[in-house]
C-alpha cells in the first residue's frame, strides 16, 4: 500500500530497487500501490524493423538502449530503455503506444514478496489438510522434477535442503550463485522439497522435486518485473517443469505475459501467489493467462482474511502458520499466499512425476478441478 515499504513519506526514505528510484501510484479506492522504476521503459519492436530504423526511433524519443546481447528478454523480443531525466514515464508510454513500429510499451514494474512473517512435522497441519499424507502412500513416481523457485534465491546449504538444490542464477547481482540473503526463497523451497525422514526439521511435500533457484528479489524482498521475466525464461530454458512465483505487483504487464507464454511453450506449469491485501484485485504474474493463481486458506478451511480474492484466484491452498526452512539453517513460521503457492507447485510436480505424458493444460485442469 502507499506509505508502506519505505515509500517517500515524511520521515521515510525513498524506495530504490537495484539502485533505481521507484515511483508509486495509488489504485483507485483501495490505496494499493502500483510501483515502477522512475526512468525505465520496456517494449518490443515489430519483427521486421531494421537495425538502422531502431536507432532512429530511439533517437527520436531521446531513449538509450540498456539491453545487451545474451539477455533472456531478447527471446521475448523485449528491450529496456532509459528515459531522459525529467520526462514523465506514463506520458512517454502514451506516445510510444502510438508508434507503429513498437509494441507493448510499459513501465519497468516493481514486484515484492507475498509473505507476512510470524523435530517440526507435527506443526505441518497443511499436510493432512491437502491430503498429501494419502498421496505419499500411493505415489509411484520416480523421476526427479525440476521446480524453479523464482524468488530471493535459495540457501542450498540448509541441512533440510542439501542435495535438493540445483545450480541456478542471481539476476539481481548478475551472478551464478543464487544464494538467499533474506530467507523467503528458502522458505518456499522447503515447503516443496525439504528432505524427508532425515531426523531433522520438516518434510517437503514432493520428494521427487529438485529446486532450481532463481534470484530476482533483493535482500529486502523487492525486484523488477524485468528480472522476474528473465527468471521465468531462464527457468524454462534450464528444464524446469514447474515455476513457482511467490511474488508480484499490481501492474498488468505484457512482459510477464510474454514470459509466461514462453514458459508454457517449453512445457512448464507456472504457479503464482495471489496477494495478501484482502481485496478482490488481481496481481501479476498470478493473473497472467496460463498461470495458476493461488489464494491462502486458514487452518479452518476458510479463505484467510488477508488473502486476495475474486475471479482471478484459481485455487486456494493452506497459507497460514506455515512452518518451513529459514535463514542460517533454521526454521520459520509464516503466513501468506507465498506459502500457499508452493503447495500447488508441489502438487504439480507430483502429477508430472506420476504422469509425465500429460500436457501443461491437462495438469492445470486437474489441479483446478
Amino acid at each position: 500500500r502507499i506509505g508502506q515499504a519505505g515509500m517517500s513519506t515524511a520521515g521515510m526514505q525513498t524506495l530504490t530497487v537495484k539502485g533505481k528510484e521507484v515511483v508509486a501510484e495509488a489504485l483507485p479506492e483501495t490505496g494499493l500501490a502500483v510501483r515502477y522504476i522512475r526512468d525505465e521503459v520496456m517494449f518490443r519492436f515489430q519483427p521486421d524493423v531494421p537495425a538502422s530504423e531502431i536507432g532512429s526511433i530511439l533517437d527520436r524519443y531521446g531513449l538509450t538502449l540498456l539491453s545487451t546481447a545474451g539477455d533472456p528478454l531478447l527471446q521475448l523480443g523485449f528491450v529496456k530503455v532509459v528515459v531522459p531525466g525529467g520526462q514523465d514515464v506514463r506520458e512517454l508510454i502514451g506516445r510510444l503506444a502510438r508508434e507503429p513500429r513498437l509494441q507493448s510499451p510499459e513501465p519497468n514494474y516493481v514486484a515484492n514478496l507475498f509473505q507476512a512473517p510470524d523435530p517440526l512435522y507435527p506443526l505441518q497441519w497443511y499436510v493432512t489438510g491437502m491430503g498429501f499424507d494419502r498421496l505419499w502412500k500411493r505415489a509411484t513416481g520416480k523421476s526427479e522434477i525440476a521446480v524453479a523457485v523464482v524468488d530471493t534465491g535459495v540457501d542450498g546449504r540448509h541441512p533440510d535442503l542439501q542435495g535438493k538444490v540445483l545450480s541456478g542464477y542471481d539476476f539481481v547481482h548478475g551472478s551464478p550463485h543464487a544464494g538467499d540473503d533474506l530467507g523467503h526463497g528458502t522458505f518456499v523451497a522447503g515447503i516443496i522439497a525439504a528432505d524427508a525422514n532425515n531426523g531433522i526439521g520438516i518434510r517437503g511435500l514432493c520428494g521427487m522435486a529438485r529446486i532450481l533457484p532463481v534470484k530476482v528479489l533483493d535482500k529486502r524482498g523487492w525486484g523488477t518485473y524485468e528480472d522476474a521475466a528473465r527468471g521465468i525464461v531462464f527457468a524454462a530454458d534450464r528444464g524446469a517443469r514447474v515455476i513457482n512465483l511467490s511474488l508480484g505487483g499490481y501492474g498488468a504487464s505484457w512482459l510477464l505475459n510474454a514470459a509466461v507464454d514462453y514458459a508454457a511453450s517449453k512445457g512448464c506449469v507456472v504457479v503464482a501467489a495471489g496477494g495478501n491485501d484482502g481485496v478482490a484485485r488481481a496481481v501479476y504474474p498470478a493473473a497472467c493467462n496460463g498461470v495458476i493463481d493461488v489464494g491462502a486458506l486458514a487452518p479452518d478451511g476458510k479463505p484467510w482474511a488477508k488473502s486476495n480474492r475474486g475471479r482471478a484466484i484459481d485455487v486456494f491452498a493452506p497459507g497460514v502458520d506455515i512452518v518451513s526452512t529459514g535463514p542460517d539453517g533454521g526454521y520459520v513460521r509464516a503466513s501468506g499466499t507465498s506459502g500457499a503457492a508452493p503447495m500447488v507447485s508441489a502438487l504439480a510436480a507430483y502429477l508430472l512425476s506420476e504422469y509425465p505424458e500429460l500436457s501443461v493444460r491437462r495438469i492445470e485442469h486437474l489441479i483446478r478441478k
